[in-house]
């Protein structure tokens, strides 16, 4: 843009102004912060969403885990 005012006898046009601001690429803290935006609205979506684990599968995975807490101890 200074350029622009140098060496033109006419006044930038708002897009002189803003040009750089368009074309400019995120940098990478702010596409990290976009992305752990997103993921935290995608959690609470889930969150939303999810349901209590069946009694059925419950059941089986504390046998499960009482199994295996058995076999480490001996």
């Amino acid at each position: 843009m200074i350029l622009h005012l140098q060496t033109s006898p006419f006044f930038p046009k708002p897009v002189d102004i803003i040009g750089d601001y368009l074309t400019r690429q995120p940098s990478y803290y702010e596409l990290q912060r976009a992305e752990e935006q997103a993921d935290a609205l995608a959690l609470e979506e889930y969150n939303q969403q999810a349901v209590p684990m069946p009694n059925h599968i419950r059941e089986r995975l504390e046998r499960l885990n009482a199994r295996m807490r058995v076999k480490h101890e001996s």
